[in-house]
């Protein structure tokens, strides 16, 4: 799992439609959510990784662009990324010292949630990057509801639940 904001790709050819899509729906106020779903080797994650990676992104979410692998096609089960899991690399990438992030995942969740709506309260919201998602069950509700917006990339599944 990353908490870095991703560096668009150098080069991307193609796709201008669904870029211009993704940015309108970006560009909505308040919480909004984006799923990008398809086949493996598609180009979800270049595509992804490019609209987050682009400077008019970052100034929109200025609370930062936060990235998280949640590793839904590991070889290894063990690294799949679980609901509630997902907590402390984002504090830290939102600028929380390590040794001020709780050990329960109850506590991370609400220091968490308090991070994220000081931000929006504070005229910078922050964008969601969840991706390589399995399923639906590895993104808690509660990890996406406090964020401005919400982008997310994943195989098969049509839409981030409500």
């Amino acid at each position: 799992m990353s908490g870095t904001s991703p560096a668009a790709p150098s080069c991307f050819v193609g796709r201008s439609q669904e870029q211009q899509a993704i940015k309108a729906k970006l560009a909505e106020g308040g919480a909004r959510r984006v799923l990008i779903s398809g086949m493996a080797g598609v180009g979800k994650t270049s595509l992804v990784d490019w609209v987050a990676g682009e400077p008019d992104t970052h100034a929109r979410f200025s609370g930062g662009v936060i990235v998280a692998d949640m590793h839904g096609f590991s070889v290894n089960r063990e690294q799949l990324a679980r609901a509630g899991t997902a907590y402390a690399p984002p504090l830290s990438a939102l600028g929380v010292p390590a040794v001020e992030v709780p050990q329960s995942i109850e506590s991370q969740a609400a220091l968490y949630h308090r991070t994220l709506d000081a931000l929006g309260a504070s005229g910078s919201p922050t964008l969601l990057v969840f991706d390589n998602v399995a399923e639906l069950s590895q993104v808690a509700k509660q990890e996406i509801a406090a964020a401005e917006g919400c982008l997310g990339e994943m195989l098969g599944a049509p839409t981030f639940p409500e």
